[in-house]
């Protein structure tokens, strides 16, 4: 009985000095030094800060167009007949050339009766025209002369005084001159002549059908004066000036040269864009085709002292990151023009750091390294 409970006080005395040795153990352990938190470096792309002579240049597509297009419309009724060239779709025509002309024979006789009763009343009036002006005799006798059956009628004499013309006018005459004019201008309706050089886009009557009054017979669009529309974005609007020449380039790769004629001062609410119009003319024109799209080239006039940055790295404050003691600091500058992935950027320091890369979630302080591209 003795030997158990010697046994057990010796147990529990064991783990006694167990306990007491491990927790002073614990307690007298060296505590390791912490460790410092190493403050991050960035590894950034950048590039010198150099001012080159610098022009703006960018490429926009665009769509050729005829710079005219006209309604060929009939003024008179009556059956149409042909003219120089045929009356169909994708004919050419030069300018002057008669397209079409309405039958007129009926209108070429009534016209000529009317002169008729034209000259049968100014011989009537000669006579005493001669006792009562003598001094204008001679001029009406010749205007008598020159009135012709099959052409216009030549211009009216001057009257001498108020009196010579008040006795034409008692005389009818003047009512019948001009009632003759005016039947000679609605004659000249009955043919119609190309006002340009150009081609038939759309026929709608036939030679032999009957054209009534005001009906579009066809449409027509010009050919030697083409024009280009091309929207630009409207930051380009300042540098891209009335009169420019700008170089366009077709898909088969055709270089054509036109001028900028106008610019809209107004957004195009469809796109965002600004149109600007291009005219070609002449035979720059001919190596177009009204409806293809072309590639047009903007060149500024003056070069200007820049630098080209990378646009992907342009704050939206128009700010960049220049590096500056290992560290960013962000700096704004003056964008002077917007090209197709770049800009051309001054306000910069010559000779110094600047951030080529976009930077997401950083702050100025931001320790960096330069990595120069």
């Amino acid at each position: 009985m003795k030997n158990k409970w010697l046994t057990t006080l010796l147990g529990v005395g064991l783990i006694v000095v167990v306990v007491l040795t491990s927790a002073f153990l614990v307690k007298n352990k060296p505590v390791p030094p912490k460790n410092e938190a190493r403050e991050s470096i960035l590894f950034v792309k950048t590039q010198p800060v150099i001012y080159e002579q610098a022009n703006f240049k960018t490429t926009y597509h665009g769509r050729v167009q005829t710079a005219e297009t006209v309604s060929l419309s009939a003024e008179v009724s009556g059956k149409i007949m042909s003219g120089e060239v045929p009356l169909k779709e994708g004919q050419q025509f030069t300018k002057g050339q008669l397209l079409v002309h309405i039958y007129h024979r009926d209108a070429a006789a009534a016209l000529q009766s009317l002169r008729s009763n034209f000259l049968q009343q100014l011989s009537s009036v000669l006579p005493d025209i001669k006792v009562d002006y003598p001094g204008s005799y001679e001029v009406w006798h010749q205007f008598f002369s020159n009135v012709s059956m099959d052409n216009e009628l030549p211009e009216l004499p001057t009257f001498k005084n108020e009196a010579e013309r008040v006795f034409m006018a008692s005389r009818g005459v003047l009512s019948q001159y001009y009632s003759i004019k005016q039947q000679e201008i609605k004659f000249r309706k009955y043919r119609l002549y190309a006002p340009f050089n150009g081609v038939y886009k759309q026929v709608n009557k036939q030679v032999g059908a009957v054209a009534g009054m005001n009906a579009e017979l066809a449409r027509l669009i010009r050919t030697d004066a083409l024009e280009v529309v091309v929207p630009i974005l409207p930051e380009h609007r300042g540098w891209i000036q009335q009169g420019m020449s700008v170089q366009l380039t077709t898909k088969n790769r055709k270089q054509v040269t036109g001028k900028i004629t106008r610019i809209a001062n107004f957004v195009d609410p469809t796109n965002q864009s600004v149109n600007v119009y291009i005219s070609v003319n002449g035979n720059e024109a001919q190596r177009l085709l009204e409806g293809e799209y072309v590639d047009a080239t903007f060149t500024s006039r003056n070069a200007i002292e820049a630098m080209e940055f990378p646009r992907v790295a342009l704050l939206d404050d128009e700010s960049v990151y220049i590096v500056k003691e290992g560290k960013l600091v962000k700096q704004k500058v003056r964008v002077e023009a917007y090209l197709k992935d770049d800009v051309l950027i001054t306000g910069l320091e010559a000779g110094g750091t600047v951030v080529s890369e976009s930077l997401i979630d950083v702050k100025e302080g931001q320790k960096v390294k330069p990595i120069e591209k």
